[in-house]
């Protein structure tokens, strides 16, 4: 209908907003949303616009479509994808991956082949040949990193166990998702001796640029540290011009922006240059999902429906069956295992980036990208609902998952302790639950602590501080406390449905325990209040309450007591707990 790229974003944007607006109104999550808004103003405009009646009144020509720019918005899609690999290697700290190398190195490897035959087996079974059923067959492969990294973002999960072997597989995936885009594309004049020759040359460029960036992006950064514009700006540009060398070796721009952000998550201003870069990865995220949806062609789908329902059933169901059988096989629990395996049940943008190569080849037809497209955007709707329920679905499985915890050699993050005589438990101790956990032993009071983080467990451990690795909510963790001794119950972790599930089932055990949780909205907290917890904390309004308190008169006079107080605070938190900022000289940091 239009050739003007800034009216086709516009309408993009106005319907996805509109789209959200009612998904906010019915507490629906936003991905699903963004693909609905896709399929609107794509493939059911097209048939609205071709129904008789519809185009006697408008008069509208043949084959019209709303959005004329197609390939423009695939391409500021593929940019979204770009911008959130840049911003998961600014937040990813390799080292923290060792506790979980096997897994997500062996344990994807596992993963990946055995998904890879069975793609190829179900593709050979409907009556696919060579190459086309070889491109099929990796479709099965690849979990969706966008919708994925999204979603442990959202919901904090990105430094928990479940949240980095989710990652490790997601990174080997994404791996070997280049190495097949490079097979693949080139497979006309494929060998043996090319192949190997590109795999060194990415080995030899990505030395050369890890060690001059060492040298070289440490200066330039603290030059320009100074100015949050001028930072902003720099590091956009590492990560394009990371995008733009690895382009011209023959891989993704995507691994070149992962790559720059590793190296830049390296210096103190990542979190800064996170802050920045965030709300233009959402607008470009939203647009890699409204495009997907734009991509639909229904028509050419319906000779390829018992392929799709097949496909769809390896997906859903085998395909995370198998991850959490893998997980669990490497002595992780099964809450852990469950987790891993639904948040892995979709395909991947870059089977979408695989398929598309594929069309453009001539090794697929147009009918296979329309169900591959089906598949992207019906599995990954599935898995946001998936994800959001994670734990009532566990809840309602958990006794059929016992076979998760078959190896008699458990992770050892996941040993239980005795059931603990003390009379409070602290869950979660990141941020607010150090302060309220120093405060608990100043008291005199030894407390037992649930957190998710396996290194604050270690560090806990580490000063005889009784500590269990899990979720306060798992029933793994419940049945080895007794609550009927328990007098005092603290959750720091703001999620509003674990909370409500921890109120009810501690409760239900101990009715006269008190309960002390904390909250995000105003209405989560009335929520909580109404199911039975005594008190809720809403950081923000203990935050305002509390500078309310030192501006009063008699408590100004003091501030500079209290200031060093608080130094001397953060100084002890330094020591004993992990920090969640990196932190050097460029801070100057005060000492009492």
């Amino acid at each position: 209908m239009t050739q003007n790229v800034f009216l086709d974003i516009g309408i993009i944007i106005i319907a996805a907003t509109l789209v959200v607006l009612l998904a906010k109104r019915f507490k629906q999550p936003l991905i699903p949303a963004y693909i609905f808004a896709g399929l609107i103003i794509g493939p059911g405009f097209i048939w609205l616009a071709n129904t008789a009646f519809i185009a006697n009144i408008f008069h509208f020509a043949p084959g019209i479509e709303i959005i004329a720019n197609h390939e423009l918005i695939r391409t500021l899609s593929e940019v979204g994808i770009a911008l959130l690999l840049f911003i998961v290697g600014l937040e990813i700290n390799l080292k923290s991956f060792k506790e979980v190398g096997k897994v997500t190195t062996y344990g994807a490897l596992i993963n990946i082949f055995m998904l890879l035959g069975f793609g190829f087996i179900i593709s050979l079974v409907f009556g696919f040949r060579g190459v086309e059923a070889v491109y099929l067959g990796f479709i099965f492969v690849f979990s969706s990193t966008m919708v994925l990294i999204k979603a442990l973002s959202d919901r904090k999960e990105i430094d928990s166990l479940h949240g980095k072997i989710i990652i490790g597989f997601l990174l080997v995936e994404d791996l070997v998702a280049i190495i097949a885009l490079l097979v693949l594309t080139t497979i006309k004049e494929f060998s043996l001796v090319s192949f190997t020759m590109s795999i060194l040359l990415a080995i030899v460029v990505i030395s050369i640029l890890i060690f001059l960036s060492n040298i070289i992006l440490p200066k330039v950064f603290k030059f320009v540290a100074s100015s949050k514009d001028i930072l902003f700006l720099s590091a956009l540009g590492t990560c394009f011009l990371f995008s733009l060398i690895f382009h011209s070796i023959g891989f993704s721009i995507v691994i070149g922006s992962f790559v720059a952000g590793i190296l830049l998550g390296n210096l103190p201003y990542n979190y800064e240059i996170i802050g920045r870069i965030r709300s233009l990865r959402d607008f470009f995220a939203t647009l890699f999902f409204v495009s997907l949806g734009m991509q639909l062609d229904l028509a050419g789908t319906v000779r390829l429906l018992p392929f799709f329902i097949a496909a769809f059933v390896v997906i859903s169901f085998v395909k995370p069956f198998l991850s959490m059988s893998i997980v669990g096989a490497f002595g992780y629990r099964k809450y852990t295992a469950f987790k891993v395996g639904t948040s892995l049940s979709q395909i991947s943008e870059f089977s979408l980036i695989l398929i598309s190569q594929g069309l453009l080849l001539g090794f697929v037809s147009k009918s296979v990208f329309s169900v591959v497209v089906l598949l992207a955007i019906v599995t990954i709707t599935m898995t946001s609902y998936v994800i959001r329920n994670q734990s009532s679905l566990y809840r309602k499985l958990k006794h059929e998952l016992n076979f998760l915890e078959f190896t008699d050699h458990l992770h050892k993050t996941h040993h239980h302790y005795n059931r603990p005589s003390g009379d409070v438990v602290l869950s979660g101790c990141d941020r607010m639950g150090r302060s309220i956990l120093n405060k608990i032993m100043h008291d005199g009071t030894q407390p037992l602590v649930i957190d998710y983080n396996p290194k604050i467990i270690h560090k806990l451990r580490e000063q005889n501080i009784p500590a269990m690795y899990g979720d306060v909510t798992n029933e793994d963790v419940l049945e080895h406390i007794n609550f009927k001794k328990v007098k005092i119950v603290i959750n720091t972790i703001r999620n509003v449905d674990s909370s409500l599930s921890l109120i009810r089932e501690v409760k239900s055990i101990n009715p006269k325990i008190m309960i002390i949780d904390c909250a995000n909205k105003v209405s989560e907290a009335l929520m909580l209040y109404s199911e039975g917890a005594d008190y809720v904390i809403l950081p923000n309004f203990l935050s305002g309450d509390y500078i309310t308190y030192l501006l009063g008169e008699k408590n100004l006079k003091k501030l500079t007591k209290k200031r060093q107080a608080h130094i001397k605070e953060l100084h002890k938190h330094k020591k004993h707990f992990l920090e969640d900022v990196h932190i050097d000289e460029e801070h100057h940091i005060p000492h009492d």
